[in-house]
């Protein structure tokens, strides 16, 4: 197979941004903080308030949102999201996609863009290869460090339980039955398991669970099947050892979404707001695209 990958959180995504409204008459800086991002969009919501004749309550409210111009929403959304989770910067896809219409450009035109990237400043496509390093690195940082310091430290139950797939929670002993000592020590057993999962991973397991995955999907069409009651939306779901795929499609926009990403550590992953670089450990999304080359 021959594609690329788009990341979902992608610093490298700012400066394109904040170049795309400075070009279009909106005096930001390339890096602002969030108080400078606020204070621009406070005054485009000032904007509006005074074309109705009204105060609109709450700051940054979304009713102002919709009165604005394309430009001006697509700087809003990124100084609302920012607002909503100060720790984490917003460069998402999605605001990126802003600059193109709502879509994702293709992959050549992406790669015309990273060219313009200044040095060290990230990049926009990735390989398999990449991506599965990534994985790999979240699965040891978001797994197996925090698992096996629980375990030198004598923990069970649910220190432990929220390491566990829903398969493994399932193998689980029922503490109605054998008691709580007992289920206690089923954590810790089901635990060192696990332990010995993650550790066993290496970025060549997870290359050929991306290939799996994506062959699965691309392979058989008629597996897409309707989503809800109100068949608006058709989706479908592949998971391997290692890694998920997911595929969302409106019937009505025919706006497509397909996700690549770990298959398990997400529930553990977000518990971790307190480290020092929360800002920069984004876990690891990936929008496979067709390549030309």
């Amino acid at each position: 197979m021959n594609y690329a990958l788009v990341k979902k959180y992608n610093p490298a995504y700012d400066f394109f941004l904040f170049d795309y409204f400075r070009s279009n008459g909106i005096e930001v800086s390339q890096k602002p903080t969030l108080e400078e991002m606020e204070r621009m969009a406070l005054a485009f919501q000032n904007k509006v308030e005074s074309a109705l004749g009204q105060k609109i309550a709450g700051d940054l409210s979304l009713y102002i949102r919709n009165n604005l111009p394309p430009l001006e929403r697509l700087f809003w959304d990124y100084a609302r999201s920012w607002k909503m989770e100060p720790d984490t910067r917003p460069t998402v896809d999605s605001l990126f996609e802003g600059i193109f219409g709502g879509k994702m450009p293709d992959v050549d035109k992406l790669k015309e863009l990273e060219a313009q990237l200044p040095p060290r400043s990230g990049k926009l496509l990735y390989s398999r290869d990449e991506a599965a390093l990534d994985i790999v690195n979240f699965y040891k940082r978001y797994l197996r460090d925090p698992l096996r310091k629980a375990l030198e430290n004598g923990a069970a139950g649910r220190e432990l339980t929220k390491y566990f797939s829903r398969d493994e929670s399932d193998r689980l002993p029922d503490i109605r039955v054998v008691g709580e000592r007992k289920f206690l020590e089923g954590t810790q057993k089901v635990g060192r398991e696990v332990l010995k999962w993650i550790g066993a991973i290496t970025p060549e397991k997870v290359a050929r669970d991306v290939d799996l995955v994506l062959e699965e999907h691309r392979s058989d069409t008629q597996h897409i099947r309707f989503y809800g009651d109100q068949k608006k939306t058709k989706s479908c779901y592949h998971k391997s050892k290692y890694v998920e795929l997911t595929y969302f499609l409106d019937v009505d926009t025919k706006n497509e979404n397909l996700t690549l990403k770990p298959s398990r550590g997400f529930r553990v992953w977000v518990k971790h707001k307190w480290e020092p670089d929360y800002a920069d450990a984004i876990f690891p999304e990936y929008t496979p695209m067709g390549s030309s080359s």
